[in-house]
């Protein structure tokens, strides 16, 4: 079995997926920053917090290896704007979940 994971760990394929993961991971959390700063959900110093808190947890993680940095700057930020997610989720009422339905369109003229 540790040949076979040793075997895995080295190969392209797996440098490859891990490649996609990380832009995945770190364009994601960017992505759904903008979104909530969008929509109103949080307030922008939220968004910007959640945006920047996954390129500070690689630079903490991969460029300059420092646990306080990536702890403060990387996962504190994504935690304090997690935080500020769940209070507006917790604040919404039923009827904010979802649009209201549209109104159908058809091709007749």
């Amino acid at each position: 079995i540790t040949a076979i994971g040793v075997a895995l760990q080295d190969s392209t394929f797996a440098a490859v997926g891990g490649i996609i993961w990380l832009i995945g991971h770190i364009g994601g959390m960017v992505l759904i920053g903008i979104a909530l700063g969008r929509a109103g959900i949080i307030k922008w110093w939220a968004a910007i917090a959640l945006m920047v808190s996954q390129p500070f947890h690689f630079i903490a993680a991969v460029v300059i290896p420092s646990r306080l940095l990536d702890v403060t700057l990387g996962w504190g930020l994504t935690t304090v704007a997690s935080f500020m997610v769940s209070l507006a989720v917790l604040r919404m009422g039923n009827g904010e979940w979802d649009l209201p339905p549209s109104k159908r369109v058809t091709g007749r003229h």
